[in-house]
């Protein structure tokens, strides 16, 4: 479900305001580009359930503004997707400290965060731990690690000879049954510039993932990415978004919207896939009985170039909440 943006607040110094359009501009042209390198989401969560934004989540003061501090929450996430069809829920323990906030006390200029959660999907269980930095306002920093065990059921894990195997839909549901119980490894950086020009909110991500599998493969079927890699491999992913501030209302109170541009490439078992779609983040209110910032988010779009899912169209759609 995955990794997680603010709601993004750029800095009012000049010289840092044009450092901030240059890195979204030269990430989101190399996205758009479509080079072989390169997903928004993964990912806090893992690729396919991510969710497209996040609010801030310093302390508040009794006037309703930010201050600095550590707070400590809770977080729960359930989403649901088809291209292929999966479901997934994730709750984790969130330790956040705030070190700056900008002069309108609605943004964060600089955060340290860390979290512990577990993932679960009908095929997997994964526990996971991230750390992510905000040292200036345009640009998050993400490390994560997460240890995946495969139950032998719902297509995870399947083992194929060749990375040019079809893994069309067909050929999975064909091979229902032949799934092995497995343990992986997933530990992956993020690189997250993001900018505010008015109305407009402007985000890039670049992950670096490398994965193991303690299966003979040679290569496996990982449900979640749908694709195929091998059972020691590294994944770069770029997702980029341009999101219009729809609705801007008190406190985490927002209703964005816009396009995205999503590609990756797997080395070992050399496949690319790129997405083209849309994205909605919709925070309604800033609480909702026990449950603080609850979100809505979705994203929908069609796979523009892959081996197996060319023209096929995809969609997720989750809800989320923070405890504290």
């Amino acid at each position: 479900m995955g990794t997680r943006l603010a709601v993004w607040g750029a800095e009012r110094c000049e010289p840092m305001k044009t450092v901030s359009i240059a890195l979204a501009i030269l990430l989101l042209s190399s996205a758009a580009a479509a080079e072989s390198a390169s997903t928004l989401e993964p990912p806090a969560q893992r690729s396919g359930f991510g969710a497209p934004a996040q609010r801030e989540r310093a302390p508040r003061d009794g006037a309703g503004e930010l201050r600095p501090g550590s707070r400590v929450l809770g977080t729960a996430d359930v989403a649901a997707r088809v291209g292929p069809v999966g479901a997934a829920m994730r709750v984790g323990l969130v330790l956040h400290h705030t070190y700056e906030i900008d002069a309108s006390g609605d943004h964060e200029n600089s955060y340290l965060e860390g979290g512990l959660a577990v993932l679960a999907t009908p095929a997997t269980l994964e526990p996971q731990a991230h750390v992510e930095y905000l040292p200036v306002p345009f640009l998050v920093l993400r490390g994560e690690f997460a240890a995946m065990r495969y139950l032998g059921v719902n297509y995870g894990l399947l083992s194929f000879e060749s990375p040019h195997a079809d893994f069309g839909q067909d050929v999975i549901s064909a091979r229902k049954g032949d799934e092995e119980q497995a343990w992986g490894m997933r530990g992956g950086l993020s690189v997250i510039p993001r900018v505010k020009l008015g109305p407009v909110l402007l985000r890039s991500k670049l992950s670096f993932t490398a994965y193991h599998f303690d299966n003979p493969g040679p290569y496996v079927y990982d449900a979640d990415l749908d694709t195929l890699l091998g059972t020691t491999d590294f994944v770069v992913t770029s997702r980029s978004d341009v999101l219009f501030e729809l609705h801007d209302g008190p406190g985490a109170e927002t209703l964005l919207l816009g396009p995205t541009v999503e590609v990756r490439r797997t080395f070992d078992s050399g496949l690319a896939r790129t997405r083209v779609g849309a994205s909605l983040w919709y925070v309604p209110t800033e609480r909702w009985a026990n449950l603080h910032q609850p979100r809505l988010y979705a994203q929908a779009g069609i796979n523009a170039s892959d081996p197996n899912r060319r023209g096929e169209p995809f969609a997720v759609a989750g809800f989320g909440a923070d405890f504290y």
